[in-house]
């Protein structure tokens, strides 16, 4: 590979993986009284419980995207112009995806597997998001397709949070709403380069949230309701693409379609 493509700094790097992997630590180590906040809604009593593990969360999704930005600018190709906050959504997805399921294991070998996996996945997503900052770098094509496969890993894994955490409607629907709009944002975003991709993206996010309402109240798994809610981003985005290119190509479609019959099968075999 050409030593001259850019790369972002790896001791920057290695110090915000560190800085998440002991906020997380801190979850365990740090116990802050919790806050319950009551307040009536609609004819509903809304309850609000704010915990150390919510905390620590923020904390540490705030400390990524600042730290992405940090690495970003360092780009080359960003000198003189402002950059969006586009860069920042894979990166607080995989804090806060892979936070919310690191910080429930037990301790013992699957927490350290955990904090190594979700190390290796923020890692990914802060140098792919570097590298797509110049489209005419001649990685851009690869690394695309990998932020890509990235991005519905970390969606399925916050779904499936949503869905274990046991979240009332009027919390997960809402939540689904903006992981999956913003998440259908970004990636449209590395398609398309001109702006105006956020009522599309909106759209996606809107109806998955209705289907998240909709599986609220059905008796289905976790598991099978991440699936199902992350096999319909990727429908929606792929159906999007072919909107805004006005193309339609038999093979591509193919593709979507085949993926989305094999996830249904493994929905319907996972018991």
């Amino acid at each position: 590979m050409n030593q001259d493509l850019p790369l972002p700094d790896h001791d920057r790097l290695s110090s915000l993986t560190a800085l998440v992997l002991i906020t997380y630590g801190l979850i365990r180590m740090v116990f802050l009284p919790g806050v319950r906040i009551e307040f009536p809604l609609l004819g509903l009593l809304i309850q609000i419980e704010i915990n150390t593990r919510l905390i620590m969360l923020i904390l540490a999704a705030i400390l990524t995207t600042a730290g992405a930005d940090w690495l970003i600018r360092a780009h080359p190709n960003t000198k003189g112009r402002s950059l969006s906050f586009e860069h920042w959504i894979i990166p607080g997805l995989a804090t806060l995806a892979g936070g919310a399921i690191v910080t429930r294991l037990p301790t013992g070998l699957s927490l350290w597997l955990g904090l190594t996996l979700n190390a290796a996945l923020l890692m990914a997503a802060v140098i792919s998001e570097f590298i797509v900052v110049d489209r005419e770098d001649p990685r851009y094509d690869g690394t695309a397709l990998g932020l890509t496969i990235l991005a519905y890993l970390l969606l399925f894994g916050a779904f499936f949070v949503l869905q274990l955490a046991g979240f009332r409607a009027l919390f997960a629907v809402p939540l689904t709403l903006l992981a999956s709009g913003s998440v259908s944002w970004r990636l449209l975003k590395l398609d398309f380069a001109e702006a105006g991709q956020w009522p599309y993206a909106m759209l996606i996010g809107l109806i998955a949230a209705q289907l998240s309402f909709g599986l609220h109240y059905w008796p289905i798994s976790p598991l099978r309701g991440a699936l199902l809610l992350d096999i319909f981003v990727y429908l929606g985005n792929g159906l999007m693409t072919f909107y805004l290119t006005r193309t339609f190509r038999k093979n591509i479609l193919l593709e979507y379609i085949s993926l989305a019959c094999l996830a249904l099968l493994v929905i319907l075999i996972l018991t």
